[in-house]
């Protein structure tokens, strides 16, 4: 509803208001003010708009007993490439990649190159998932990918 409030809670134990107006093209997202700081808290944010990835994450942690970033970002990749042409899966790809492009407009330095190094450039080689995926990249994403891989 168009106005309406809604209280919210960004997990650092302050809690506001918000007007549902707020949230429209061109105002920075929540989740790219808060999540953006460490590439753990960009796994963490990853995880809420995509979670579709939990099984994976969960399969990352047995394995390693430990997040490895850039590990995990390889995983991501691998998964958007088996998900980009995948009939029904437009939802989940267009979350993750949006929640990229915030990291990449919005991120701090090291949030920027796991996102440069080990998503986008493990995309080379990848023609037919680039094709699919490539209509749902913003702009930022779009122009790492032509910089790193065309």
């Amino acid at each position: 509803m168009r106005g309406e409030d809604t209280n919210w809670d960004c997990g650092r134990g302050f809690t506001g208001r918000f007007e549902k107006d707020h949230f429209r093209p061109g105002v920075v997202p929540l989740e790219a003010t808060s999540d953006m700081n460490t590439n753990a808290s960009l796994i963490e944010g990853m995880l809420r708009r995509v979670p579709q990835l939990k099984a994976l994450y969960d399969e990352h942690m047995t394995d390693h007993d430990a997040l490895l970033p850039h590990v995990f970002m390889g995983d991501v990749t691998r998964f958007a490439i088996a998900e980009a042409e995948r009939p029904g899966s437009q939802a989940s790809v267009t979350a993750l990649l949006e929640h990229l492009e915030d990291g990449l407009k919005f991120g701090r330095d090291e949030v920027k190159e796991l996102i440069v190094v080990s998503f986008v450039e493990n995309l080379t080689g990848e023609t037919a998932a680039v094709k699919a995926l490539e209509p749902l990249m913003g702009q930022s994403l779009k122009a790492e990918f032509e910089r790193m891989c065309a």
